[in-house]
């Protein structure tokens, strides 16, 4: 029984050790601090898509209000545009509505 116990031990030590090595390493400081310090991406001419338009109307309705607060430092750590943010935040606010709606039905 003992053999058993130690047995199971082993395969859960063996488990934890391999979610270790594929858990991804945090991000290095000074690439992190460089990307904030760089200056931003350049303004992509043409109408772009459709959630594109959708991140610059919202950013342009938002901006006037207090609605949403968007963090731009954070953003800029992710390389992502905070109309890019905008958008998948009102699609996850969606969601979560529509989500009541089928859980009810």
């Amino acid at each position: 029984m003992t053999w058993l116990a130690a047995a199971g031990a082993c395969t859960g030590l063996g488990i934890v050790l391999v979610i270790a090595e594929l858990w991804p390493a945090p991000p290095r400081l000074d690439a992190a601090l460089a990307r904030i310090h760089a200056p931003g991406p350049a303004p992509q001419p043409g109408p772009g898509s459709a959630s594109d338009r959708l991140g610059r109307w919202l950013a342009a309705r938002l901006a006037r209000t207090r609605l949403a607060a968007i963090p731009r430092a954070d953003l800029a750590l992710l390389d992502r545009a905070p109309e890019t943010f905008l958008v998948h935040k009102l699609a996850a606010s969606a969601a979560g509505l529509s989500a009541f709606a089928l859980a009810g039905a």
